[in-house]
């Protein structure tokens, strides 16, 4: 088994306190279980809302790899804090036929009732999340309403300058014109900037850039491909059964070319059409052909 564990802030990942603690209790758990802890990784000061972990992502690759049996952690909300996320490393680890345990739960996705309760776990843990940030903006509301403002002036806070703005523009200046009028004036930008920009105009007049699409998880396979040997290859030497320098025996069973001797399959591969053209397809175009001639009565002449 891999053991996993992650703290959110950089003060948890300096201090190791969070890290050492979930570090135990996986280790306490495995002797108990008789695990063998191959590896013990961990993500400091990163967020459990998304799967851009460098450590979990070694994890798993591990296990793809045949390294680990499956994926430890203490507590849920150190593996994730989004449902669609977690369901992700549940299907992931199924397809992986590798075991997901957190112990916080007692959950053990090798059994069906296990990956059950994972579910709605899941559940529960994305609206403790969802919780938090709602009492989070409440609180930076509450704090809006008492002083004003939160943070860097707004863009909206200058409502002359605005005003200002938006006229140039109706009346047809261009964004870099605007810029340079309002830099020798030596007008500060909202922000306390020196230097207007088109770009700076352009958040005065109300655009705001799209957002950035979700990016989507590139896990690792989790069904890695097998290095093939020579004699596993297709045919004898890697050659294909279809192809002219191919034993008799290695042609598909019920083929055109099986019933040609080797001999005449090693010449057709030099055949040339009317043109003079040499043909691309010796192994398709010309069995059939051959197959023919074959089968031509004595005497009738070359196919």
């Amino acid at each position: 088994m891999i053991a996993y564990t992650r703290v959110s802030t950089e003060e948890q990942a300096t201090s190791g306190l969070g890290l050492a603690s979930q570090e135990a209790a996986i280790r306490a758990e495995g002797e108990r279980r008789g695990w063998d802890l191959v590896k013990v990784v961990a993500d400091e000061g990163l967020t459990g809302k998304n799967l851009e972990r460098p450590a979990l992502r070694v994890a798993l690759e591990m296990i793809a790899a045949g390294e680990a049996d499956g994926l430890v952690a203490s507590k849920l909300d150190r593996l994730s804090r989004s449902l669609i996320d977690f369901t992700t490393i549940l299907a992931w680890t199924k397809q992986a036929k590798a075991a997901l345990v957190v112990l916080d739960f007692d959950l053990d996705t090798s059994t069906p009732s296990g990956r059950l309760v994972a579910q709605v776990v899941a559940c529960v843990a994305e609206w403790e999340a969802e919780v938090i940030a709602d009492r989070t903006r409440q609180a930076l509301a509450a704090k809006r309403a008492r002083d004003g403002r939160l943070g860097q002036p707004a863009v909206t806070d200058n409502v002359d300058l605005s005003a200002r703005i938006t006229a140039l523009r109706a009346a047809g200046s261009t964004l870099q014109a605007i810029a340079d009028t309002l830099n020798v004036e030596g007008v500060p930008t909202p922000r306390g900037g020196a230097t207007w920009r088109p770009s700076s105009v352009q958040t005065v007049l109300g655009y705001r850039r799209p957002p950035t699409p979700a990016k989507s998880t590139d896990l690792p396979d989790p069904r890695p491909r097998k290095r093939r040997s020579s004699t596993t290859r297709s045919g004898v030497d890697g050659l294909n059964p279809m192809s002219p320098s191919a034993p008799l025996t290695q042609q598909p069973q019920g083929s055109v070319a099986a019933t040609i001797p080797l001999r005449l399959r090693q010449r057709k591969a030099r055949h040339l059409d009317a043109s003079g053209a040499e043909l691309q397809d010796p192994a398709g175009a010309l069995a059939e052909p051959l197959a023919r001639g074959l089968r031509r009565p004595r005497g009738t002449g070359a196919p």
